[in-house]
C-alpha cells in the first residue's frame, strides 16, 4: 500500500497564532520514506514564521506498541536553511520515530 498524506499544523501559544506547517510523509507497506528509506517521521515545514519565537517539537520515541513522549525545543532562525538542517538531523537521528508541531488539528 502506498500513502502520501498531508496535514496541516498550527503552532500556538496562549491562543496567539505563531506559524503555519504543512506536515507531509509518505508510506509504503508500513515504512516512511522520503526520497530514500528514513526511519519513520513526520516532515514539517515552516510557511509563515515569527523568528523571535521558539519552536517546541513533540517526538515521540518507538518502544514497541507504545510511544514515549519527549520534547524538543528549536530556536527559530530567520535563516530558513538553518531550520531546514535542524529538521535534517532529527530525522536522521535513529532514536527518535516521529515528530510535529505541538499542536496538531
Amino acid at each position: 500500500m502506498f500513502l502520501v498524506s498531508t496535514m496541516v499544523v498550527l503552532n500556538k501559544y496562549n491562543g496567539t497564532l505563531l506559524s503555519i506547517h504543512f506536515s507531509t510523509y509518505i508510506q509504503y507497506n508500513g515504512i516512511y520514506y522520503l526520497g530514500k528509506r528514513l526511519p519513520s517521521f513526520f516532515f514539517t515545514a515552516p510557511l509563515l514564521s515569527d523568528p523571535s519565537k521558539s519552536y517546541t517539537y513533540m517526538v515521540w520515541s518507538k518502544i514497541s506498541r507504545n510511544f514515549a513522549i519527549k520534547m524538543v525545543t528549536i530556536y527559530q532562525s530567520s535563516n530558513f536553511l538553518f531550520h531546514m538542517l535542524v529538521l535534517l538531523f532529527l530525522m536522521y537521528t535513529r532514536s527518535f520515530d516521529h515528530f510535529g508541531s505541538t499542536t496538531i488539528f
